[in-house]
């Protein structure tokens, strides 16, 4: 990996945190999300404010269910075409049961399993 492509993967994941940090906790289970970026994608930051309404609204709209955090790998929410924004810089979306310290959505740096 060159040291251009690293720049780019962490200004990538600095607009993403930047973009989910004031999300609060929306769930009472204790949990967290991770978000896997696709790291091909170029922060534009003028998508930022649509992009954190777009991922309120997609976790909104599926909320854990009873058998949810079952697995230690978490539980994918699928990313539809209603969310565009959400499509172009995420990859996946997981959400996983504990309450680790910190954020409440992470971005998965590259190369991370989780």
């Amino acid at each position: 990996m060159t040291s251009e492509s690293q720049s780019q993967f962490r200004l990538l994941e600095s607009f993403l945190e930047q973009a989910f940090g004031s999300i609060a906790p929306l769930f009472t289970a204790k949990s967290h999300v991770t978000v896997t970026p696709y790291y091909s994608t170029i922060a534009n930051p003028s998508d930022r404010s649509e992009l954190t309404q777009e991922l309120v609204r997609c976790l909104r709209d599926h909320p854990p269910g009873s058998d949810a955090f079952r697995s230690p790998q978490g539980c994918d929410i699928e990313i539809s075409g209603v969310y565009p924004l959400l499509k172009k810089y995420l990859r996946r979306i997981t959400l996983r049961k504990d309450s680790r310290i910190g954020a409440w959505i992470r971005v998965l740096p590259s190369g991370e399993p989780f």
